[in-house]
C-alpha cells in the first residue's frame, strides 16, 4: 500500500478564515509505503490486523470537503466536523465491546488535530500515554494528509507495546468517514 496526498494543492492564500489559517499551519504533502501481507515476512514485530471497521456518517458531507471555484481546489470545513469523533464514538465503541475482551493498550491513531485526539481520547476513556505518538507527530510534523498515520506507526515501533498487546488504528476523513483496525502487536518467538 503506498498512499500519497499532497494537501498543499488545497491552500488557498486568499483565504484567511480561522480554519484555513488552521489547516495551512497544521498541513503538508507527504508520500509512505508498507507491505501488509497474510504472515510475517521475517524476524522482527508486526501488527497483526485482527478487525476492520469503516464507516461514514449519513449526511456529513459539508463537514470536510473540496471547493473548487475560479481560484482552484480548496480544503473546506464547518464547525459541525468539531462533532464527528463525538457522532462516530457510538459506532466506535460497539464495534470495540463486540471484538475486544479488555481494554486497548496502545493506539496508532492519525493525528488529524488536537481537539480530534482529545475527544478521541475521551471517547476511548484512554490516557495521555496512549496517545502521545500521534500528538507528537501533530506537534513535530503536522498533519501530511492520510500517510502521516505511518508517522505514528513508526514511532510505535521505535518504543514497541509488549507482545500480544491490543491496540487501535484509527483515522478520519472526508464524507465523514472513519477508517479503524482491531491489532494485536506480535514479537517473534525467542
Amino acid at each position: 500500500m503506498t498512499p500519497g496526498e499532497f494537501l498543499s494543492s488545497l491552500y488557498q492564500q486568499s483565504l484567511l478564515s480561522v480554519e484555513d489559517l488552521i489547516y495551512k499551519a497544521l498541513w503538508g504533502d507527504l508520500v509512505a509505503a508498507t507491505v501488509v501481507c497474510a504472515r510475517p515476512l521475517g524476524p522482527g514485530a508486526s501488527l497483526r490486523i485482527d478487525h476492520t471497521l469503516e464507516y461514514v456518517i449519513p449526511h456529513t458531507t459539508d463537514r470536510y470537503r473540496k471547493e473548487t471555484d475560479e481560484r482552484g481546489d480548496c480544503f473546506s470545513s464547518t464547525r459541525a466536523s468539531l462533532r464527528s469523533v463525538t457522532d462516530l464514538a457510538p459506532v466506535l465503541m460497539d464495534w470495540l465491546d463486540k471484538n475486544t475482551d479488555g481494554p486497548l493498550d496502545f493506539g496508532i491513531l492519525h493525528p488529524g488535530g488536537p481537539a480530534i485526539l482529545a475527544k478521541l481520547a475521551t471517547a476511548l476513556d484512554v490516557d495521555e500515554q496512549f496517545t502521545r505518538h500521534s500528538r507528537d507527530v501533530l506537534a513535530e510534523e503536522g498533519n501530511l494528509g492520510g500517510p502521516t498515520i505511518f508517522s505514528v506507526l513508526e514511532r510505535t515501533y521505535r518504543t514497541p507495546p509488549v507482545h500480544g498487546a491490543c491496540g487501535l488504528v484509527f483515522g478520519l476523513g472526508p464524507g465523514v468517514a472513519m477508517g479503524a483496525l482491531l491489532a494485536t502487536w506480535t514479537e517473534p518467538q525467542a
